[in-house]
């Protein structure tokens, strides 16, 4: 059994700005990705949904509050709106927050089964001192511990988990005949990304998943991050760079003696100065850079090779 540690700070404030926001002014607005693939936007991480003749897959389900406007405009796709299968990237409240409402519905019946790589079940399932057990209906009821694939929709979705990346459970999701991938939190498209330590993150680890994918993921793919808008390969390069340069830059100040305050007053690559945003500042990303190098200076042990293919 894993050691389950304290939520980070970022994640309460994520938290406690869900406790105090109005939902019923939350839009949530469709984009089409590709083929049977959209991304709904509202309020937590981008949420995936394909449509078709096998009902609706959902990837991740946002706060529990935004449920029935995620349905409303799932409905708008293709009727009716509850999901037939969920499934989680990882284990964030943003991002699984919906799970129970969407598993059991309103009426009591059963809806949505829900399925997660094996490590999202059991944070989610502990919880711990700062964050409480979530509620048995919001459970993964499957779980795999390297990939599965759903074979829906006209496809075969590839479910491929990468350990000790944005946590220790994250998986990404392969649709090759809409020629979509949706990242969850590996990816926050133009903005620095929340590496959670405490739940097994790494960031050598989220760089080696990230050129994997770079590398292997097709140009003309259209990839849904976790946060930010509608991506291609181009971008997901683009964040390599970033990751690459943010490293090679603490590394630097490290090796020069640089205590993490000091490395945080030099600041970021000028090519970076406008990637921070409301919960991950560019003085944060560079003190969960430095932790991490500081716990694992290598990096993880291994990291999960991607199931894309040119």
């Amino acid at each position: 059994m894993r050691s389950l540690l304290a939520v980070p700070l970022v994640l309460l404030a994520v938290g406690a700005a869900a406790a105090q926001q109005d939902f019923s002014k939350v839009a949530v607005n469709v984009v089409h990705a590709g083929g049977t693939v959209s991304m709904l936007e509202g309020a937590g991480g981008n949420v995936g949904v394909s449509v078709g003749p096998d009902g609706v897959l959902m990837i991740d389900t946002q706060f529990p509050a935004m449920r029935e406007r995620l349905v409303a405009a799932i409905a708008g796709l293709q009727q009716p709106g509850t999901p037939r299968f969920v499934v989680d990237t990882h284990w964030h409240a943003d991002h699984t927050g919906g799970n129970g409402g969407l598993a059991r519905l309103p009426d009591g019946g059963l809806g949505a089964v829900v399925i997660a790589q094996d490590a999202v079940r059991e944070r989610l399932a502990q919880g711990n001192d700062r964050s409480p057990a979530a509620e048995h209906a919001a459970l993964p009821v499957i779980t795999f511990p390297d990939s599965l694939t759903l074979h829906l929709n006209g496809e075969d979705i590839r479910v491929q988990h990468f350990a000790h990346a944005h946590t220790d459970g994250d998986s990404v999701l392969l649709f090759p005949v809409s020629k979509v991938a949706h990242l969850g939190d590996l990816f926050f498209n133009k903005r620095f990304p929340f590496v959670d330590l405490s739940s097994g993150g790494d960031v050598v680890g989220l760089q080696g998943a990230i050129a994997e994918l770079a590398k292997s993921l097709p140009a003309d793919w259209q990839l849904i991050p976790g946060h930010g808008p509608l991506a291609t390969r181009d971008d997901l390069e683009t964040y390599l760079h970033m990751l690459d340069d943010s490293l090679q830059a603490v590394r630097a100040g490290m090796k020069d003696g640089k205590t993490k305050e000091q490395v945080i007053a030099a600041g970021v690559p000028a090519a970076w100065k406008d990637w921070g945003w409301e919960f991950v500042s560019a003085d944060r990303w560079l003190g969960t850079v430095y932790d991490s190098l500081t716990a694992a200076p290598d990096g993880p042990a291994t990291t999960a090779p991607p199931a894309a293919g040119r």
